[in-house]
């Protein structure tokens, strides 16, 4: 499951749409920044692993399953100082996760915001 929805709806339910709008904008604008962090090899190992513990978070309080495991696995294996190749592809997971979780936030914000502006 890419999004529990409900919990999508919960928390916008919860903060209300405007305030919701706010941090979906700050998901898709920040969370590029984390996983290039988590990326490069010229970051200290502490800093990769905090840049995936950050997005781990922000996947979590929107429901992002799938994107938060992998999230999870990839500071793993950086913090277990796992061979960079393995990292790499763990990190490579999270980016392609990470795309396919934008879409499900705008498809969801779109169902649950009516005349959202997200742009």
């Amino acid at each position: 499951m890419i999004l529990d929805f409900e919990i999508f709806k919960e928390v916008i339910e919860a903060i209300g749409a405007e305030t919701s709008l706010a941090v979906i904008r700050l998901f898709m604008e920040q969370s590029p920044i984390l996983v290039a962090g988590a990326m490069d090899n010229a970051n200290p190992t502490t800093d990769r692993a905090e840049s995936l513990h950050a997005l781990k978070g922000m996947a979590e309080q929107l429901g992002l399953k799938q994107l938060s495991q992998n999230c999870v696995t990839a500071e793993t294996a950086i913090l277990d100082a796992q061979s960079g190749e393995a990292v790499a592809l763990l990190v490579k997971n999270v980016e392609a996760s990470l795309f396919i979780a934008q879409k499900a936030v705008m498809e969801s914000a779109s169902q649950l915001i009516p005349g959202h502006s997200l742009t």
